[in-house]
């Protein structure tokens, strides 16, 4: 008690001002026989109220002193909990805006939003023929014969044509050796099917573009193209909607999340190596060709497949936007046919890192794409081995290198004449420099 007492500025000072407690100091000193008779006096009584008075006094400050103490903590909790909830508030609202589809009960309005965005720039697909001779010319015999989907990435909306792009089995026979002639799409809330012809493909790239012209269906529709992604900032963790027309019931819609950048996958037709979009979304039957999006409703890729198996859930894989947009614009520029650029070296990835991208917070693996041979015309290109290739400029526009699959699809982009700026990081003396080479490409080969 003592200690507390203490800690009050102004109870320094002793109670009793008297050698003795009970008595007080006279003005003039006292005789024996006054003090041997004296009787306490009014003065002394008084001294002593004042005493208890004080110490009922110092109790009652004493009190103070701990509700003080109690409130000012309780005060400093208080604001260090509502700095912290503010804090929470601004991330959630943060991670709403960049990346993931929240904050709204259960995701419904704001995927609802997102999902109105995308589902006019899908079609639903009809080819071939059914066991009976019909194809999908009529509304009634549109989902019976083999089906899929396709995105919309090109239109003249008020001349009725429109580019879709879909997988190449979509619209191919189970051989892949021949398109089927009777082809039709459906665009999301018609009954009238459009016909479309094949401009061209690649089977080893599992892409075709189609083409409907003249449509007055189309020109009367809310049919628009997709607005596309950069698949390369594409990151794990990604919301993402596929839309398609799954097992052939028309256009809807599965929400999922990007489980996977750039993962390889073994196509067992073609026996092509890809790297993919991987997702955990619903994908089926009829969703082949469809579109994956962003949390935006921004076009990521083109669905191709899903793994079934007893024992794996939830693996659906779609080609990257980048590499998908780049085949279909080299197919249109050249009348249905896919060429590619000859450089003439072979990449390995020489190691990795991770990047984690400080306005978003995103987390990217970066690979080291290494020049592993030259060839002659490479070498005449500029390039050397053990190269790291950063960047490659074309028509002004600079492509990151941060995967071999960067590195292909930016040769889908150049033809006969392009000129290519190319960085590397090169080895020079025992030190890693930066150098930059420009050449026009020579060469190119068809790819079926």
């Amino acid at each position: 008690m003592e200690k507390s007492v203490n800690k009050i500025p102004y109870d320094d000072v002793p109670i009793s001002r008297s050698r003795n407690v009970g008595q007080t100091r006279r003005a003039w000193p006292t005789s024996p026989r006054e003090q041997k008779y004296a009787q306490p006096s009014r003065g002394t009584t008084k001294v002593t109220s004042a005493k208890n008075t004080s110490s009922v006094q110092v109790q009652k400050k004493h009190v103070f002193g701990i509700l003080f103490a109690l409130l000012l903590v309780l005060n400093i909790v208080l604001c260090t909990l509502l700095v912290q909830a503010i804090a929470q508030n601004k991330f959630a609202q943060q991670i709403q805006q960049d990346n993931i589809i929240q904050v709204y009960p259960n995701g419904t309005e704001n995927v609802s939003a997102v999902t109105a965005k995308t589902l006019f720039s899908v079609v639903a697909i009809s080819a071939g023929e059914d066991a009976h001779g019909n194809t999908g010319a009529t509304y009634a015999h549109f989902f019976s014969t083999q089906g899929g989907s396709g995105v919309i990435i090109e239109h003249q909306k008020d001349l009725g044509n429109a580019y879709i792009l879909t997988n190449y089995h979509v619209v191919a026979n189970d051989s892949l050796t021949n398109y089927h002639e009777s082809i039709y799409v459906l665009l999301y809330g018609s009954m009238a099917p459009i016909p479309a012809t094949v401009v061209g493909g690649s089977k080893y790239e599992d892409l075709a573009v189609l083409r409907i012209q003249s449509s007055q269906e189309y020109k009367e529709s809310n049919a628009v193209p997709v607005t596309k992604a950069d698949s390369a900032s594409v990151a794990l963790g990604d919301a993402c909607l596929v839309v398609g027309n799954a097992e052939k019931k028309g256009i809807t819609p599965a929400y999922g999340i990007i489980t996977n950048t750039y993962e390889k996958y073994l196509d067992t037709q073609t026996s092509q190596t890809m790297y993919l979009l991987r997702t955990d979304a619903a994908i089926n039957e009829g969703n082949s060709g469809g579109g994956i999006f962003d949390a935006n409703g921004n076009w990521m890729g083109i669905v191709k497949a899903k793994v079934k198996s007893s024992s794996v859930d939830n693996f659906g894989y779609a080609i990257p936007s980048n590499r998908a947009w780049a085949i279909a614009q080299n197919i249109i520029n050249n009348n249905g046919k896919l060429y590619r650029s000859i450089i003439g070296v072979t990449l390995t990835h020489a190691g990795s890192e991770v990047y984690i991208n400080p306005q978003t917070g995103k987390p990217y693996v970066y690979y080291s794409v290494q020049v592993q041979t030259v060839n002659a015309t490479a070498h005449n290109y500029g390039f050397q081995n053990e190269d790291i290739i950063t960047s490659v400029e074309i028509d002004g526009i600079t492509y990151n290198i941060h995967h071999i699959a960067d590195w292909q699809a930016v040769l889908y982009l150049t033809q006969s004449g392009s000129v290519m700026k190319v960085n590397v990081q090169r080895l020079t003396n025992g030190k890693w420099q930066t150098t930059q080479f420009v050449f026009s490409i020579e060469l190119h080969q068809g790819v079926s």
